[in-house]
């Protein structure tokens, strides 16, 4: 039972409790305007002394962050993805300073996601924030260090951001100008750029095939690893899960003149001919396509063709659009495109799957209507 006691015009619990070896501990707060509130915190600290929280530790923000990520994150996430949780890591720290993770609350983390969205962060970059936080603070939850996660309830009042944002993507009808396009300005983005709609690969991974992953007899494409250009480093997938893809006849005739292209290029540059690695997508001496060199090629051709300068990752999301509107189920698309669950395949994609409802509803309509079901 608490103690409940007045100190000057304020007032002040204080609990006795017995810590993990035995030993009688009181823990006392004041400051309280009334006997009610201190009463009422009273009961709220006891109840988590007796559901087992762990009041004797005061973790700083900073010391939780490092200790979550080396724990829970560090080696299940490809080097990319620990990198953006470590951008947002800083910008947590750089907004709360170093407090203990107790001290946190709701409020101030709403103050927190209201601070990005005033300095014009992107919707993605505050999503990528908060949800950083609320994973953390949610295993100091489980832990029993904190009762309560205090990113419940936060609202990311981004304009539209509570509304998932649809994968854009390049239609149908626009894919073959394109694709000339892209070959008028550089012939070797062009292979890159067909295989990767044709296959829906991340640019990381199509940067990091080697003619060995290629298995020509079988027209399969190996996908188990990714190259970061910027630091010069081999990683493994995004989801760390190796993935077979079978490729089209037209798409493995594309590979065949694309070896005979190289097999010139090494003629022709011969003395500056990169054979440190066999990429099945570089440039003329071998070296890898710069990403900038492709950002650019997208963008600018984008721009011309649909009014709108898409990222490159979007021929992935224009390679997925193929296959639903071309009914393929979507576990083999999430197998395919290698999302970790098939929720994340439905929610990006929505979009395309809202179409084929539609279809479906107008096969159903005409298969009842020959069959004279009804």
């Amino acid at each position: 039972m608490a103690q409940i006691e007045k100190r000057g015009s304020k007032w002040r619990y204080r609990i006795f409790y017995y810590n993990e070896t035995g030993i009688r501990k009181s823990i006392s707060k004041s400051g309280f305007r009334t006997k009610s509130d201190a009463k009422r915190a009273a009961v709220e600290l006891e109840n988590s002394l007796n559901s087992g929280m762990q009041v004797q530790k005061y973790y700083l923000l900073n010391e939780w962050l490092d200790f979550y990520l080396k724990t829970w994150r560090n080696d299940k996430l490809s080097q990319s993805t620990i990198e953006i949780e470590e951008f947002s890591k800083k910008r947590v720290l750089k907004f709360y300073g170093n407090i203990t993770i107790k001290s946190i609350t709701s409020s101030k983390h709403q103050e927190f996601i209201n601070d990005l969205i005033e300095k014009g962060y992107s919707k993605s970059t505050i999503k990528k924030s908060h949800s950083f936080m609320n994973r953390a603070m949610q295993q100091a939850v489980y832990d029993r260090i904190i009762h309560l996660n205090p990113c419940d309830n936060v609202e990311l009042k981004h304009r539209d951001l509570k509304s998932q944002e649809k994968a854009k993507y390049i239609p149908k009808d626009k894919i073959k100008p394109f694709l000339v396009a892209v070959r008028n300005r550089d012939v070797n983005q062009y292979y890159m750029f067909r295989f990767m709609i044709e296959t829906g690969i991340r640019v990381g991974e199509a940067n990091a095939l080697l003619w060995s992953d290629y298995d020509n007899k079988n027209k399969t494409i190996s996908i188990t690893k990714s190259y970061d250009q910027k630091h010069n480093r081999w990683n493994s997938t995004k989801n760390k899960e190796d993935r077979l893809i079978y490729l089209t006849d037209d798409m493995a005739k594309e590979l065949t003149k694309l070896k005979y292209l190289q097999n010139a290029n090494r003629i022709v540059n011969e003395d500056l001919y990169n054979d440190a690695h066999d990429f099945i997508f570089c440039n003329s001496f071998g070296d890898p396509i710069p990403r900038s060199t492709t950002y650019n090629t997208m963008k600018h051709i984008t721009e011309k063709l649909l009014g709108v300068g898409l990222s490159i990752h979007k021929l992935r999301h224009t390679h997925a659009t193929l296959l639903l509107e071309s009914d393929v189920p979507m576990k083999v698309i999430q197998e395919r495109l290698g999302h970790k669950t098939m929720s994340i395949t439905e929610q990006v994609y929505s979009h395309v799957t809202e179409n084929m409802n539609h279809k479906a509803k107008e096969d159903f309509e005409r298969f009842i209507q020959e069959k004279e079901i009804f």
